[in-house]
């Protein structure tokens, strides 16, 4: 739950006229936490097997993470590197 808060103040700490290392800071952070979240539901879906698809909040969960590769691939085709265009910016 830390790491979600953690996350979010993240996300808020962007704004218009910031500088290029600053805005490349935050999306560095942005991949760690994005990678942990990915670890997160590796491991669970390893410890729970075939039960882990069976809860909700899981789903969501493999939801996020998947928009989450999706985001970072795109930023990496695209080689946009600004967080404040991304289209899942919201999400972990």
């Amino acid at each position: 739950m830390l790491v979600i808060i953690a996350n979010v103040i993240t996300m808020c700490l962007l704004y218009d006229d910031c500088s290029k290392e600053y805005r490349n800071n935050l999306n560095i952070v942005n991949i760690t936490f994005s990678i942990v979240f990915i670890i997160e539901a590796i491991i669970k879906i390893v410890a729970l097997g075939k039960n882990y698809f069976f809860s909700r909040s899981n789903n969501f969960d493999l939801f996020l993470v998947i928009l989450s590769i999706i985001d970072l691939s795109l930023d990496a085709l695209l080689d946009n590197h600004s967080s404040s265009t991304s289209a899942f910016s919201v999400l972990p």
